[in-house]
């Protein structure tokens, strides 16, 4: 059993009690005539109940070296600290309603937006706002009731002096799990929603759902396995290494780490990926192909070549960013410096709305790594032709984004490549529903 931080426990008892504090001045405001404020200080009291739900959460984590950093990200968030009011707070049959838990964080978002209305004058295509007419007295007034309902579930909430180990491990599993979209999307699902309504206790699904991921994170991890050794089986017997062949891949949108890429070496001796030495080293991959003496002279242009090209898009949608053979040099700039001559000073003009990826370029991870692993094994054969054409347009929107530059912006074309290939991948995997056109599937996943 664990107790939790008594200084947790203060501030969350001092979340509630501000909130309260913002509650009893939005009902004095609101009776002085001014709704915008009124709305603006109930909508701070949820606010502070949502930062103390995150509080919570963050006290699953005070047993670890490396506690998650998303709750204490989203304690800074307005919109993060409504939903999580709403989702902290309602009852477990709302909560698994998926339509129902959607609308929740639409709602957030949605009373953030009214809130700024409420707060700031603004004018939009000449029109002036004002923020006295942007709220009624009775949505201030609702909201201010909403924030009432939410105090009171709080203030009547008792906290556990001690928290069993298990739960602790299962919290704290679970926020690592949101912070993975792919791990998220695996949890949110109608399925899994509705087996929290079945069984109507947050630990009991946690349990159920991370035994379901581990189990079907096994299933794949040994179906890769089998696929990888069947390649080297297959040869094994009557063949000998006989080629090398080695290629370099830039990145546009990650930085490369050695001690990552150990876990795809160790599992695929036959492709090695490895780092460069030099100035551009973090933005470059090495990668060495052994091939068996099965591949002939004359095949083994054609042969390596397509084997580079399946990597290639494997690793491109692992990583959801983009490496290609040589990228463009001229993505923001055509010209090696521009000088003023009279003070000498160098003038820097890019154009940053060329680059597709922006910021410091995230490094390339295990999560990547393992999932690489299942793209290059799920990716169709040279055989499976029926299942080519999404990933020859998938392959066709990376070319456009790596030519794409100053001279000639390609974004549009990478964009329908792109969108043609989403369009046969929903079709492939059978995410549309029967009767379903492929855009009106894209346009249901995208809402979730």
């Amino acid at each position: 059993m664990a107790k939790p931080d008594p200084s947790l426990l203060a501030a969350m008892g001092a979340c509630a009690a501000h909130g309260r504090s913002l509650f009893e001045s939005a009902k004095a405001v609101q009776a002085s005539g001014h709704p915008n404020i009124a709305y603006h200080l109930a909508t701070l009291a949820l606010e502070e109940l949502g930062k103390g739900e995150l509080l919570k959460l963050q006290a699953t984590a005070v047993t670890r070296s490396d506690p998650p950093l998303w709750p204490a990200k989203a304690t800074q968030d307005h919109v993060k600290k409504l939903f999580w009011c709403f989702y902290g707070l309602c009852g477990i049959d709302r909560i698994a309603d998926q339509e129902h838990f959607f609308q929740m964080r639409d709602t957030a978002a949605d009373m953030h937006a009214k809130r700024l209305a409420g707060l700031y004058v603004d004018e939009v295509d000449q029109v002036l706002r004002v923020p006295s007419e942007a709220v009624s007295q009775e949505q201030a007034q609702r909201q201010i009731n909403l924030a009432e309902a939410f105090l009171n579930i709080v203030e009547s909430q008792q906290l556990s002096e001690d928290i069993p180990q298990e739960n602790i491990e299962l919290r704290i599993w679970l926020m690592d799990s949101f912070d993975d979209p792919e791990r998220r999307k695996q949890i949110l699902t109608q399925a899994s929603l509705e087996k929290l309504k079945e069984l109507s206790d947050v630990a009991a699904w946690t349990r159920w759902i991370k035994e379901e991921i581990e189990r079907n994170d096994a299933e794949m991890r040994a179906m890769m396995e089998r696929e990888i050794q069947r390649g080297n089986e297959a040869t094994k017997e009557v063949d000998k290494d006989k080629w090398k062949v080695q290629f370099r891949i830039e990145t546009q949108s990650h930085s490369i780490r050695s001690n990552v890429l150990k876990i795809w070496n160790d599992s695929m001796p036959w492709i090695k990926l490895l780092t460069v030495h030099g100035a551009r080293s973090k933005k470059e991959l090495l990668v060495q192909l052994t091939l068996r003496e099965h591949v002939p002279l004359q095949g083994l242009w054609d042969y390596s070549f397509g084997i580079a090209n399946h990597l290639i898009v494997a690793l491109n949608i692992a990583t959801s960013g983009l490496w290609w053979w040589v990228l463009s040099r001229h993505k923001t700039r055509f010209f090696d410096k521009i000088q003023g001559l009279e003070n000498k000073c160098e003038v820097g003009l890019d154009r940053m709305d060329t680059q597709v990826f922006t910021g410091p370029p995230p490094a390339i991870n295990e999560v990547n790594m393992n999932v690489l692993k299942a793209c290059f094994v799920a990716l169709p054969h040279p055989t499976e032709q029926d299942r080519a054409p999404a990933y020859n347009f998938y392959f066709g929107g990376l070319m456009f984004l790596s030519l794409s530059d100053v001279h000639w912006r390609c974004e549009g074309q990478a964009f329908g490549n792109f969108l043609q290939s989403l369009k046969l991948m929903v079709v492939e995997t059978r995410y549309a529903q029967p009767s379903e056109k492929p855009s009106g599937t894209i346009g249901r996943l995208l809402k979730v």
